[in-house]
């Protein structure tokens, strides 16, 4: 697919580079975000029935809860922290190592609508992924989701999200886990530092990223045409002196 493609966008550099072996023409392209949704979090509305009586602080997730995300880490944080683990998301995997934890809350699935208002609600957000070939590609849209909403982000180790060290922090162990939320709630705690963490975001809005990829394809359209006109007038040079 990467050979026959005029262009190829790739939301990790992991991925771009596979991509190159096959197609000069690859972009790196990282998410955008709803920034005019999710900055919603930062107005003064009440918090969703289900979230307001859990304890503060709260620590959030929001995703599918698949076999990328690390239960296993959870529960070592929510066993080593005073603080509220709120997940929110459809689980493909059983949640059994976390029932019995009285700090972990799994609440389903949520309207994309409503995202903003559970944010409302966290003073922290994490992407407790796992290691694997999947989350080495990976490029969390989250990540800035969670960012718009003014939320300070702890996330594994991975490399798109060391990419973005000016909203997250990557986490390699579970104390340097435990460190990171510990600053990441008490930053989230803090209406100021809310607001400087949503802003970073706002110019990666999905409008500013699609006018990239406008862009580009009308550049690859304009390149793809100039080859046609060149391989044409090849063809017509070649049939006219006799050389078919």
């Amino acid at each position: 697919l990467c050979r026959d493609a005029d262009l190829v966008f790739a939301s990790a550099e992991d991925l771009a580079a596979s991509c190159r072996q096959y197609n000069s023409h690859v972009h790196y392209i990282p998410h955008g975000v709803d920034y005019a949704h999710f900055v919603g979090a930062l107005d003064r509305r009440p918090l969703p029935d289900d979230l307001r009586d859990i304890p503060e602080p709260r620590v959030g997730f929001f995703g599918l809860i698949h076999e990328w995300v690390d239960l296993d880490l959870i529960r070592q944080l929510a066993e080593r922290l005073p603080y509220s683990f709120v997940l929110i998301g459809d689980a493909k995997r059983n949640l059994g190592p976390l029932r019995d934890l009285p700090n972990v809350f799994h609440l389903g699935r949520k309207p994309y609508a409503m995202l903003p208002d559970y944010c409302r609600g966290f003073q922290a957000a994490m992407v407790p992924f796992r290691h694997t070939a999947l989350t080495r590609s990976v490029n969390p849209i989250k990540l800035r989701e969670y960012a718009a909403a003014g939320l300070p982000v702890v996330s594994t180790d991975l490399p798109e999200v060391r990419r973005c060290d000016d909203i997250a922090t990557c986490a390699t162990s579970i104390d340097s886990w435990v460190g990171a939320l510990r600053a990441a709630v008490a930053r989230g705690a803090d209406e100021g530092e809310r607001r400087k963490q949503s802003e970073r975001v706002r110019a990666q809005d999905w409008l500013a990223v699609s006018q990239r990829m406008a862009d580009l394809v009308a550049e690859a359209a304009q390149r793809s045409r100039r080859e046609s006109v060149a391989a044409a007038t090849l063809l017509r040079n070649e049939g006219s002196s006799g050389t078919f």
